[in-house]
């Protein structure tokens, strides 16, 4: 597999620094294009980010935090006791384009499986985008990799308990 060439995109990133460039999605925009009422959709922010010294083959990344309320045809599920909001970090498929996803004319081409996922405990809404909104300038800034080599600066910062040790009875979480 070779290195990829980074499709361009044509909106001004909502952040940029050093080491990467950060978008964040327009939720009601892509609601409205996929039919979804906000009120049965737990999605609360999601970011796509480019950052190329993360990895040789993918260069985008994507963010998605999403509510632990319940939703209309949505089932929740707690791996932390009093989680309150789950995020994940996955890579984009380099031989995707990302604007249409941007945009929500098309679903995003993420790899799996995901390269982190974690259940937060927060008071508010607000204060969990802000963890997120941290994650993602920490990542543009060169301190935070987004690959699955890293899973340690992750789990650091949220937390091992979604994470499972297979050697163990039942696939056990990590503390």
């Amino acid at each position: 597999m070779k290195p990829h060439k980074i499709d361009p995109i044509a909106r001004f990133p909502d952040h940029a620094d050093a080491f990467g460039k950060a978008w964040r999605l327009n939720l009601d925009e892509l609601r409205r294009k996929a039919g979804v009422l906000a009120e049965n959709d737990a999605a609360l922010d999601i970011w796509m980010i480019e950052a190329p010294w993360a990895h040789p083959f993918w260069h985008s990344y994507i963010i998605g935090l999403q509510h632990l309320r319940p939703v209309l045809g949505g089932d929740v599920i707690i791996h932390r006791p009093g989680a309150t909001h789950e995020f994940f970090v996955a890579a984009l498929n380099p031989d995707a384009p990302r604007e249409p996803f941007m945009l929500g004319d098309a679903s995003p081409a993420y790899l799996t499986p995901l390269n982190f996922v974690a259940q937060l405990v927060e008071e508010s809404d607000e204060v969990a985008r802000e963890r997120v909104r941290d994650a993602v300038l920490r990542i543009c800034a060169g301190s935070l990799s987004p690959d699955t080599d890293f899973r340690g600066q992750w789990v650091a910062l949220y937390g091992g308990h979604m994470l499972r040790d297979h050697s163990r009875p039942e696939g056990a979480p990590l503390q």
